[in-house]
C-alpha cells in the first residue's frame, strides 16, 4: 500500500499536551510530521524485520529535506 491513510484518533490529554508543546518550540515541524516520525519509530523498535522503508520514513520525518533517499525502481 503505497497511499496515505487518514486517521483519527483520541489522543490522552498528556500526550496532546506534549505535542502541542512541542509544536510550539519547532515551527518546523507539523502534526503530521510528528506522527509519522513517532509511528514509523514505534513499528521500527517493536518488529525484527528492520524494514527499510520504515526507517527511511522515520530518517526523512526526523531530518526532513537533509535525509534524501533516490527511490529505487
Amino acid at each position: 500500500m503505497n497511499e496515505p491513510i487518514s486517521m483519527v484518533a483520541d489522543v490522552k490529554p498528556p500526550v496532546a499536551a506534549a505535542i502541542a508543546a512541542y509544536l510550539d518550540s519547532h515551527r518546523e515541524w507539523d502534526c503530521d510530521r510528528v506522527v509519522n516520525a513517532a509511528l514509523a519509530m514505534f513499528l521500527l523498535q517493536g518488529s525484527n524485520s528492520g524494514d527499510p522503508e520504515l526507517a527511511r520514513v522515520y530518517l526523512q520525518a526526523v531530518f526532513g529535506d537533509v535525509f534524501q533517499v533516490e527511490e529505487q525502481p
